[in-house]
C-alpha cells in the first residue's frame, strides 16, 4: 500500500500524527528484506526487489545413494557429445546431489545430468 506523506508549505503547523506515521513508514521500509529466491537492494527510485537466478550445471553421478543424496562431478561441452570434467564436485556428505524423483537406486552409468542449485534450501536438484 503506497503513502502519501502530507505536502507541508511554509507557516503550516505541522501535526504529531503526520511526523509518527512518516517515521512509522520509514522504519518499515528499513525492514524489507529478500526470502529465497529473492534479493533486495536499495536504489535510486527507492527499493528494489530482483529475483535471485539460480545456478544451473550439468553433473553425472561418482557413486550410489546415501539417504537421498548422491556424489557427483560437475562436466562441461567440450564439442557436441563430448563432455569434459570439471574441478567441482560434491560428495553425499558435502554439497551434495538430489534426483527430483526421490529415486535411490540411479547408479554413477556416466548418464549427464541438469542440475540446478535450489533457492529455498541450497542443494543440488536434478531431474
Amino acid at each position: 500500500m503506497p503513502f502519501y506523506p502530507p505536502v507541508h508549505k511554509p507557516g503550516d503547523a505541522v501535526r504529531a500524527d503526520d511526523v509518527n506515521a512518516q517515521n512509522f513508514e520509514i522504519q518499515r521500509l528499513g525492514n524489507i528484506s529478500g526470502g529465497p529466491g529473492l534479493v533486495t537492494r536499495q536504489a535510486p527510485g527507492g527499493f528494489q526487489v530482483d529475483l535471485v537466478e539460480t545456478e544451473r550445471i550439468f553433473i553425472k553421478l561418482t557413486g550410489t545413494a546415501t539417504g537421498g543424496a548422491y556424489p557427483w562431478k560437475e562436466v562441461y561441452h567440450a564439442t557436441p557429445n563430448t563432455w569434459n570434467d570439471s574441478t567441482r564436485t560434491g560428495t553425499t556428505s558435502s554439497d551434495a546431489a538430489y534426483p527430483l524423483s526421490g529415486d535411490t537406486t540411479l547408479t554413477a552409468d556416466g548418464k549427464v545430468w541438469e542440475a540446478v542449485r535450489a533457492a529455498t534450501s541450497g542443494v543440488w536438484v536434478f531431474d
